[in-house]
C-alpha cells in the first residue's frame, strides 16, 4: 500500500481542466499521475521542469495570483518572475 501523506486540491478552470485532460487522454494518462510526475520533476530538478518565459502573461497572472492568495500580499509581476528565477537558476 502506498503512503498517502498528503492529498492536494488544485483549483483550475473549468476549460484548462478539460483542455489538459483532452491532452493528457491522447498521451496515455490521467490527471492524477500527470501532476505526480510534474511534482516528482520538480524534485528532481529542484526547480521548475521547464522555464517560464517573461512573455508568457498567462503564466504570470495565474502566478500573481496564486502568490497573492497564499501569501496574503501584493507581489509585482517582476517580483514573482525574479523570485522564480532565483529559485531555478540561482540568480
Amino acid at each position: 500500500m502506498a503512503n498517502r501523506a498528503g492529498v492536494l486540491n488544485i483549483d483550475v478552470g473549468e476549460t484548462t481542466k478539460r483542455e489538459a485532460s483532452e491532452v493528457l487522454e491522447k498521451m496515455g494518462l490521467n490527471m492524477t499521475t500527470a501532476v505526480k510526475m510534474f511534482l516528482n520533476q520538480v524534485v528532481v530538478d529542484k526547480g521548475l521542469p521547464f522555464r517560464p518565459h517573461t512573455s508568457s502573461a498567462r503564466f504570470i497572472q495565474n502566478l500573481t495570483a496564486a502568490q497573492q492568495a497564499v501569501a496574503g500580499e501584493e507581489w509585482s509581476d517582476e517580483d514573482i518572475l525574479a523570485d522564480v528565477m532565483a529559485v531555478r537558476y540561482g540568480r
